[in-house]
């Protein structure tokens, strides 16, 4: 009886393995499957642009070396821009800018352009928005940003409180704090980024993907970013490489 009893044992032991390896096959299963339908998305945003004259257009104020590859153009203090990001950056800050720099990318532009139509497309009754808004780096991770984009694996690295995606603040004095000094010139750097942002919720900490627009039907999609409060935020959370532009690069002092 003792052996027939132990053997029991073993056969109910091996069935509940693998019962626990299906299960854990299944979840892998679903996991990679959503991965593969990320990856689609995302291409198919990047192809999207392939033969579009529109998506292909670059802006006019561009320089002809950036309309080309990769160019940090500086911008002279009499200049419209520099003096719309400066005054941008002065409303909540009193530190100077020493200067302003214009991102031009064109394979960021692009796909930032491919984004913002997908997003326009999307069955929301709220207008699509470009916002500007600054995001504070350690002076490493915001030249990576500027030539190659934002990083989805270093998402929520300073901050999830409302979210685990890439931060952006409405006012320069949030992002201020997580600028990194430039040890040879004692300076710091910020990023004044064209944001897409159509609808909103408020975030919750730690969540990998922003809320499903109506609860429990997919078919809808998901808002397109999470907030710090419902009413005139002052914190964006965006979970999607593509759904922002590193249009400006500001110097201040440290």
């Amino acid at each position: 009886d003792t052996i027939i009893l132990c053997g029991h044992k073993i056969y109910v032991s091996m069935i509940e393995t693998e019962i626990l390896k299906s299960g854990e096959n299944s979840r892998l299963k679903v996991e990679s499957q959503a991965q593969k339908q990320e990856m689609v998305k995302v291409k198919a945003e990047r192809d999207q642009f392939a033969n579009d004259k529109d998506l292909l257009h670059l802006a006019d104020n561009w320089t002809a070396a950036g309309k080309k590859s990769f160019v940090l153009h500086s911008l002279a203090p009499s200049d419209t821009e520099y003096q719309h990001a400066e005054q941008l950056f002065a409303s909540t800050s009193s530190t100077p800018v020493i200067s302003v720099q214009r991102v031009e990318n064109p394979k960021l532009y692009r796909i930032f352009k491919a984004k913002c139509r997908s997003l326009g497309d999307e069955p929301c009754s709220e207008p699509l928005q470009v916002l500007e808004l600054f995001h504070g780096s350690n002076d490493d991770s915001l030249t990576q940003i500027y030539m190659q984009g934002w990083d989805k694996n270093y998402a929520g690295k300073n901050a999830t409180a409302f979210g685990k995606g890439n931060y952006f603040a409405r006012d320069s004095s949030f992002s201020m704090r997580y600028a990194g000094k430039r040890s040879s010139t004692n300076t710091r750097r910020m990023i004044l980024a064209q944001v897409a942002i159509k609808d909103t919720a408020v975030g919750t900490s730690g969540q990998i993907a922003p809320p499903q627009r109506t609860p429990g039907n997919p078919v809808d999609g998901r808002v397109s970013a999470t907030v710090d409060k419902a009413t005139n935020p002052t914190i964006y959370v965006a979970y999607e490489e593509s759904q922002s532009y590193p249009a400006y690069v500001l110097t201040f002092n440290g």
